[in-house]
């Protein structure tokens, strides 16, 4: 299985291409891969992150999914997100861009 790894000059992710096509369309990204943002991009790509975790936790949420999520350990979103936004939020202070592509 393929993997997706996010490049920056303040360190480097890897999480699987499914979370990061759904993260990626959340910035306002198609989710190609491999593909960049630059540094001038990372500060309103942060916002879209934000607003689409907040209208993600609006949307109502099936119990029995709900109750899958919870006894199969699957992280929420707002879980799996958390690594990739901190990135974003790193290259934001150090003004550099973001990259990513896939690692087989």
């Amino acid at each position: 299985m393929a993997l997706v790894k996010f490049e920056s000059e303040v360190g480097d992710i890897i999480m699987l291409p499914d979370y990061a096509d759904q993260i990626l369309k959340m910035i306002g990204h198609s989710g190609e891969v491999p593909s960049a943002l630059l540094s001038t991009e990372i500060e309103p790509a942060i916002k879209l992150l934000e607003i689409g975790l907040a209208q993600k936790e609006l949307e109502k949420v099936k119990p029995l999914e709900s109750q899958y999520h919870q006894e199969n350990n699957i992280p929420s979103l707002r879980t799996r997100v958390y690594p990739f936004r901190e990135l974003l939020k790193r290259a934001k202070d150090k003004q550099c861009g973001l990259a990513w592509k896939l690692l087989t």
